[in-house]
């Protein structure tokens, strides 16, 4: 049957087969195993020449041919900080136009079980690639070698530019994913998030154009930090190899320079005692309800101090939901949960509303905290060890599936803090947590009235009066208002990201040789 198909293309007809898909695997062989298997990632030897880090495990485990790339491109700082809205755009056009160059090629790549992501970040961007080991390396070259060269068409550029402006425009008509953007524009600075204006400014300017993009990416690609992790089955050789390669493609301006390019910095605004406040109306006109996020920032510390606001979330996340969301059922999305700003821990609590205006939920959180010192305080000791228990176990919970494990190693990696087993030195700590320490550090650093807690306040005001009107003796948050524009730069300012997951890791590696550590 395939002859006569065959036989029907040469005869000159439109009928054809199709050609053959070069990323099906055919060889589904595992790589032998090491002498002493992998426990945790390694830095490969090759690769330390200006500033670029290449990792990798042979994956002892989860035996499968299968493989997980990731790359993370450090961009110089020259690059980001000339126009920051105008770089954020071109950086989130850059991967959408890269995602439209390599459709064709992807849905291949797809079909033989391979796959990709490219996503910006605050330091650049990670392309991420996995799937079979067999031709993993012949579609990373694929993807690296568009990436290094980025064809930028002036009609799909019109196109991605509308697509990327719709984006922007509905990215905050959410009030909570607009109180959590705020909370980010005030605390990262001009280096973080953007607002909203400033992008649609940005991507309606005549300076973004199809050129001005073309020079955006070939900038980046002549000038990168590359760390890359390839987690898996593949021996250290092949993925020194690959990681190599890659790296080849990019920095041609660096290979006659001497020094790296300059990091982006990345400090977050140190928060006064006691509470400031920012209000923003949501930009939907129809958005029935606002949105109040109190955040709490923590002071720096060793351990304990580390891991509390995991036990913090633990011991309130259920009672603060039951109470405000099920009892008193203030809005749809109320929550509390813990945050990590460039390193810097936090808390925060949320509540969406149209019940109630956001300062009056303001107010109806605090007092909530007050109460919970109390309960808190009265918790039975067999309560507090029912919680330590749980958080431990959660804590030591084994990766499910080769792609959780690898994300896992990534994660440390991307984020310089490199303790990948710091979830037992995490476990051995909580259990050393006396539930003394921990009402002594809330009512310190939580409770409102404490007058060493430093928080804020996110208002997000629908254009729709509540349901409920303000109580009487509501309290005056206008007093406590910050200047948008002044604030991140006459505040002080915590250390760089990278130093505090430098000191992170010291304290990791100090704490976890002082304990036992806690059976899994």
């Amino acid at each position: 049957t395939i002859l006569k198909w065959r036989e029907c293309s040469s005869a000159g007809t439109s009928l054809a087969l199709p050609t053959p898909n070069p990323f099906v695997p055919t060889d589904f062989g595992l790589v032998p195993a090491l002498p002493v298997p992998m426990e945790e990632p390694q830095k490969l030897l090759v690769g330390r020449e200006l500033g670029n880090c290449y990792y990798h495990l042979q994956e002892p485990n989860f035996t499968q041919p299968k493989v997980h790339t990731f790359f993370a491109f450090m961009v110089d700082t020259a690059t980001v900080l000339n126009d920051a809205a105008l770089s954020f755009v071109l950086s989130d056009l850059l991967c959408e136009t890269f995602n439209d160059v390599t459709q064709e090629h992807s849905y291949l790549a797809s079909l033989a079980g391979l796959s990709y992501s490219l996503a910006p970040t605050d330091f650049g961007f990670v392309l991420a690639v996995w799937g079979f080991t067999h031709k993993i390396e012949a579609y990373v070259d694929s993807l690296a070698t568009v990436l290094s060269a980025l064809p930028v068409d002036e009609s799909r550029f019109k196109v991605i530019v509308e697509k990327r402006r719709r984006k922007y425009a509905n990215k905050l008509f959410s009030p909570t994913d607009h109180s959590w953007d705020a909370r980010l524009r005030l605390l990262q600075g001009p280096h973080g998030r953007q607002a909203v204006d400033a992008l649609l400014g940005a991507i309606d300017s005549p300076e973004c154009n199809a050129a001005r993009l073309a020079e955006h990416a070939q900038s980046i690609s002549s000038c990168v930090n590359i760390n890359s992790y390839v987690h898996g089955n593949m021996d250290p050789e092949s993925a020194a190899r690959l990681s190599t390669h890659v790296t080849s493609k990019f920095n041609l301006d660096l290979q006659t320079q001497s020094t790296a390019p300059l990091p982006v910095p990345r400090r977050t605004s140190v928060l006064p005692e006691g509470l400031v406040t920012c209000t923003e109306p949501c930009v939907n006109p129809d958005e029935k309800n606002g949105a109040c996020e109190l955040y709490v920032q923590f002071p720096r510390g060793g351990f304990p101090e580390l891991v509390m606001p995991d036990l913090l979330e633990q011991v309130i996340a259920e009672p603060y939901f039951d109470q405000l969301r099920t009892k008193e059922q203030l809005g749809y999305d109320v929550g509390c949960y813990k945050v990590c700003t460039w390193g810097v821990a936090g808390f925060c609590f949320v509540v969406q509303s149209g019940k109630l205006s956001p300062q009056a939920a303001c107010d109806r959180v605090k007092e909530f905290l007050e109460q919970y010192a109390v309960v808190l305080a009265d918790m039975t000791a067999d309560k507090f060890e029912e919680h330590k228990s749980a958080l431990i176990a959660s804590k030591l919970q084994k990766s499910s599936c080769l792609e959780e494990q690898a994300t896992r190693f990534w994660h440390e990696i991307q984020q310089q803090r490199l303790c990948f087993n710091g979830n037992k030195v995490v476990a051995a700590a909580i259990k050393e947590i006396r539930h003394q320490e921990l009402v002594n550090w809330y009512k310190k650093f939580v409770l409102p009235s404490s007058g060493l807690a430093r928080q804020l306040a996110v208002f997000i005001t629908s254009a729709k009066p509540p349901s409920n009107p303000d109580p009487e003796g509501i309290t005056d948050y206008a007093s406590k208002a910050i200047e948008w524009e002044s604030f991140y730069q006459q505040s002080a300012k915590h250390d760089d990201y990278r130093d505090i997951m430098s000191a992170v890791r010291t304290e990791y590696q100090r704490f976890g040789q002082t304990i036992q550590a806690v059976p899994e």
